[in-house]
């Protein structure tokens, strides 16, 4: 039987959304992917449960909140909805996911691109390890960067902007995180190239507004000073050390490490470089949702989910240019060799994370439970899957906030010191002092941590600490 091309695409396709959904059905009731950064979701989701606006005086939730509401508040309906805070995460995650890959299809199509075109867009996305990844990890990304694609899709629909589709969805987009701001800069960069002053005045101001709106209907849940203490916290106590080059070398370094990814980028830059591509918003769209990402990268700590959006694009690319490439039997070949392995690299990897024990979190939070007194988790959310609530919500915001003066901060390591915490989880020895000192709680908390308190157990990878009958001096 004769394998047509678009066969070949569908088949692929097929391949990556089903080891996708496996992965996801495989990991769904284990911690796989979970971490801290899922725990700053979960903790603001908390407080908006609780009523509680992010960012009011007295409150200490804010430490490290500088993700904007609109994800923990799905995540927080979730919640309500009657799922656990894992199933909540994961439900967010995997709603977020969806729209995404209906965002890709959906720009490829208002792009130009054919039914085979769309579904080369959307296996390329499914197939891609960061995509899968993200899916479990319970965090704001894939929202941020279903909304920025949704945007595209709307300039590339209507490209003089006389509409408001685009700068609605670029302020959803930003809304759902603030670095999340491809689309407004392509825009403006592109007008500006094409001295079109019009267009980018109604953008800007359609976008400003449209921001304005947003903010205002997120004022219950996040007061205008959180605002004020993110921009203070993002320039004056960021949370990470920083790097330019970092940014490039970390690029490099995912690509190197993914072939999928690198597949990617080549059939992305590929359909880019065409003439016929200068003036088109995606070109725009893309460079700018690159530049912004390795921009974030340069922040150490920052992960591989800031490419999300820039992956998407590049996705929504090659669909557009899939029926016009001279290439298209080589690109065939590697689409129907690559993207099927990389699912399965990934179905048999994360099947193997999900089969240790450890990924339940079992006994650690049996052992937080248990617990009658006050607890200090590194990572947030296992205070909340005992049935708790968190003092902090991001070690590592604790730690810039602590060493720029902040009296809720430092109100965490006078605690520790004085030797309230009954028990203090870490996600690794206390005697790490790069991790701590760089990343995560600082000094201000580890100091007297190692003096006040000593190691009696671990369990699932945690480390368990309780004060010391008699505290040691801090050196």
């Amino acid at each position: 039987m004769r394998v047509t091309r678009d066969g070949a695409v569908t088949a692929v396709l097929v391949v990556a959304l089903v080891t996708w959904a496996a992965i996801v059905v495989r990991a769904w009731d284990t911690w796989v992917e979970m971490n801290h950064a899922s725990g700053t979701v979960a903790v603001l989701a908390d407080a908006a449960l609780h009523g509680e606006a992010a960012g009011h005086e007295g409150a200490s939730e804010y430490l490290g909140a500088l993700y904007a509401p609109p994800y923990p508040l799905l995540v927080a309906a979730l919640k309500r909805a009657g799922l656990s805070w894992l199933h909540a995460l994961r439900a967010g995650s995997l709603l977020s996911a969806l729209l995404l890959l209906g965002a890709v299809a959906w720009a490829a199509r208002a792009a130009g691109a054919s039914t085979t075109g769309a579904r080369l867009a959307l296996a390329l996305l499914a197939a891609c390890n960061l995509f899968k990844v993200a899916t479990l990890g319970g965090r704001a990304d894939l929202l941020a960067a279903a909304f920025s694609v949704l945007a595209v899709g709307a300039w590339l629909r209507d490209r003089e902007l006389k509409g408001w589709a685009c700068a609605a969805f670029a302020a959803a987009a930003w809304a759902c995180k603030v670095s999340e701001v491809a689309a407004p800069l392509a825009i403006v960069a592109m007008s500006v190239f094409a001295r079109d002053g019009a267009t980018v005045a109604r953008f800007v101001l359609r976008f400003a507004l449209a921001c304005v709106v947003v903010v205002a209907l997120l004022a219950p849940f996040h007061s205008l000073s959180w605002y004020a203490q993110a921009l203070s916290t993002t320039v004056f106590a960021p949370p990470n050390l920083s790097n330019p080059v970092r940014g490039p070398a970390e690029l490099l370094r995912y690509l190197a490490s993914f072939a999928e990814l690198g597949l990617v980028a080549v059939m992305g830059v590929s359909a880019l470089l065409d003439p016929a591509m200068r003036r088109s918003p995606l070109r725009w769209s893309t460079g700018a949702a690159l530049l912004v990402a390795m921009g974030v990268l340069a922040n150490r700590g920052a992960d591989h989910n800031h490419l999300l959006t820039a992956v998407a694009l590049a996705g929504v690319c090659a669909g557009a240019a899939w029926e016009t490439s001279p290439a298209r039997t080589l690109a065939l070949v590697a689409v129907t060799v690559l993207l099927p392995a990389a699912a399965w690299r990934d179905l048999w990897a994360q099947s193997r994370y999900a089969a240790d024990p450890s990924a339940k979190r079992a006994q650690v939070l049996a052992v937080v439970r248990a617990e009658p007194g006050p607890v200090l988790a590194e990572d947030p959310l296992l205070l909340l899957a005992a049935g708790r609530r968190s003092p902090i919500s991001d070690p590592s915001t604790l730690r810039s906030r602590a060493l720029a003066g902040d009296p809720r901060a430092q109100r965490i390591a006078t605690e520790t010191t004085e030797r309230r915490w009954a028990l203090i989880v870490l996600e690794t020895d206390a005697a790490s002092e790069a991790w701590y000192r760089d990343f995560h709680f600082g000094d201000a908390v580890m100091r007297p941590l190692r003096a006040g308190y000593e190691r009696t157990g671990d369990a699932d990878g945690f480390a368990f600490y309780r004060p010391r009958a008699t505290p040691t001096p801090s050196p």
